[in-house]
């Protein structure tokens, strides 16, 4: 496994040093970790963390079959995580290491202001994913409960709860404690409720928009339900909205559906999202 720490590689060293001192990390296991900094849009750090994976591989002797990326925020230096080209420009790039080198690449990300809303960022980000798994704190009780949110092919897996134990690690100079954490795990029946779900969802018309062009109406709909969980119906009634407001055009010939720009043409280039 390699594990990129692109935040706090103090804090990461830390948690490191804990795991080895609870034999959760034991001598010689295959754990690298990685702290130069690291665009995904940038080629020069691409092929910089390509020639250390590919050094990691020769000595240990086998794949790397994990490789850790946290966050996404900080592997985008210099791009818009809101931004669609340079979130295709990132995965893209993700795509390409795992497909090379055949490993899985997790993404640490944060959600946004409104955690209900799910990850911030370009929608293009979950619609690429296989798995998405949530993590959640419930402040009364301490416990944590990562749940699987998404999940493309396999069956999802339980919630699974867990809590944070206190490892002191040594004292620093003003003979205070450096401490840390490792993760204990918690019977599934400690797991928190996910969310109530509150009133029925109002969708906003320019996530649609933001999608297009798209192969076909049906490439839309699949990802317009994958990435913003907009249902049949309520899909249907925006796209009549939105043809009887001139703002989408589908072409007869080729069934591609089109963002209309302010000079009424048919846009062609944006973010072009397969479901």
């Amino acid at each position: 496994m390699l594990y990129v720490g692109l935040e706090g590689k103090e804090g990461v060293e830390n948690r490191i040093s804990a795991l080895k001192e609870c034999g959760i990390l034991t001598p010689g296991a295959p754990f690298y970790s990685y702290y130069a900094p690291l665009s995904l849009i940038d080629s020069g750090d691409v092929r910089r963390l390509v020639h250390n994976l590919r050094r990691i591989m020769r000595e240990a002797g086998m794949p790397v079959k994990l490789i850790i990326l946290d966050t996404l925020a900080r592997a985008m230096a210099g791009g818009d995580e809101n931004s669609g080209q340079d979130m295709s420009t990132a995965l893209a790039t993700i795509d390409e290491i795992r497909r090379h080198h055949r490993t899985a690449v997790a993404i640490i990300h944060h959600p946004g202001k409104d955690s209900t809303k799910g990850a911030r960022g370009h929608s293009s980000l979950r619609a690429a994913v296989d798995t998405e798994i949530e993590v959640t704190r419930s402040h009364p009780t301490g416990i944590s409960t990562a749940r699987v949110t998404k999940q493309r092919d396999l069956p999802a897996r339980p919630p699974m709860p867990f809590s944070l134990d206190v490892v002191e690690l040594s004292t620093n100079r003003r003979g205070d404690p450096i401490t840390t954490c490792t993760v204990r795990h918690e019977n599934i029946s400690m797991a928190a409720k996910p969310p109530k779900q509150g009133r029925k969802a109002v969708y906003d018309p320019e996530k649609l928009l933001d999608m297009l062009p798209m192969r076909s109406l049906a490439d839309w709909r699949e990802a317009a339900t994958e990435v913003i969980g907009i249902g049949r119906t309520q899909f249907y009634d925006l796209k009549t909205s939105l043809e009887a407001s001139r703002l989408i055009q589908v072409n007869p010939s080729t069934g591609e559906v089109s963002r209309v720009s302010s000079s009424g043409n048919p846009e062609t280039s944006g973010n072009d999202i397969s479901g």
